[in-house]
C-alpha cells in the first residue's frame, strides 16, 4: 500500500510538473544601443526561462555567442537579435575605432576621473591611462592648468593610419597640413568647415615617440591656439 501512495504521489509531481507553464519573457536590462570599441568584448546579458539564441546580422562588423558575448571584428554597425520561440529583442550596436577623449574643456580632474576611472598616472598637471584604454590606443592624456582641463594626447598602432583618417573625416573636416619650427608636418582637423566658427582642433602627428605612433592632439580651437599653429607654414 505504501509503495502505491509513493507511486501515486511520484504522478502527481510529474503530472504538476509538465503542466507548468514556461515563462518566455525576455529580460534584458541592457541599452538598445551598444557602443564598442574595435577589438573589445561585451555581454548583452539576457535572461529567459526558455534558451536563448543570438544572431547578428552582420558578422562581418560584430560577432555574438551562443552565451550573448559580442565582439567588436571591424568598424560600422550591426543588429544582434536575443530570441526564444515566442519573443525577441533587437540591440544596435556600433563599432568605433576608439572612443574619443571628452572635448569638455575647463572641466576639473574629478570630471575626468569620474570619466574614465583610475589613471596609471595622476598629478596637478595631467591625467595618464596605459595600457588598458583600447585596442588602437595605449595611452590617453588629460592635461591641466588650475584644474582646468585643456588638452588630450592619445598615443595609436600606427598600422592604423588609413582608419585613423577615416574616422576623423566622419567627425571633423580636414583643414590641412602644416610644418613645425621642427619641420614635422602635423594634419590638422577642425569641428567646422569655416575655421571661424571652428571650436575644436584635432592634430595628428607621425613618429610621436621610440615606438612611431601616431599622436592625436584634441584642443579647444581658440584665439590663443588659433595663434599657436597659425604661425606654422600650411601647405
Amino acid at each position: 500500500m505504501k509503495k502505491v501512495a509513493l507511486i501515486l504521489i511520484g504522478l502527481c509531481l510529474i503530472i504538476t510538473s509538465c503542466g507548468k507553464k514556461i515563462d518566455k519573457t525576455i529580460k534584458y536590462n541592457g541599452s538598445k544601443d551598444v557602443n564598442i570599441v574595435l577589438q573589445e568584448s561585451y555581454n548583452l546579458n539576457a535572461s529567459s526561462e526558455e534558451e536563448l539564441t543570438y544572431y547578428s546580422d552582420n558578422s562581418m562588423i560584430v560577432t555574438v555567442d551562443k552565451n550573448g558575448k559580442i565582439f567588436g571584428k571591424n568598424i560600422g554597425e550591426a543588429n544582434i537579435t536575443i530570441s526564444n520561440s515566442e519573443n525577441s529583442v533587437n540591440v544596435h550596436v556600433n563599432v568605433t575605432l576608439f572612443e574619443e577623449p571628452t572635448l569638455d574643456f575647463g572641466c576639473n580632474q574629478e570630471k575626468i576621473l569620474s570619466l574614465y576611472g583610475q589613471p596609471t598616472i595622476s598629478t596637478d598637471s595631467v591625467i595618464i591611462y596605459t595600457n588598458w584604454y583600447s585596442y588602437a590606443v595605449w595611452s590617453m592624456s588629460f592635461f591641466f592648468k588650475d584644474n582646468e582641463y585643456y588638452e588630450s594626447d592619445l598615443y595609436i598602432r600606427n598600422d592604423l593610419d588609413l582608419r585613423i583618417d577615416q574616422y576623423l573625416e566622419e567627425s571633423f573636416y580636414y583643414y590641412g597640413k602644416l610644418t613645425d619650427d621642427n619641420n614635422n608636418d602635423i594634419y590638422v582637423y577642425l569641428d567646422a568647415t569655416d575655421e571661424s566658427n571652428a571650436t575644436v582642433m584635432v592634430a595628428k602627428m607621425y613618429h610621436a615617440n621610440k615606438d612611431d605612433d601616431i599622436c592625436l592632439i584634441y584642443v579647444p580651437y581658440t584665439s590663443e591656439n588659433r595663434l599657436r599653429f597659425r604661425r606654422w607654414h600650411r601647405h
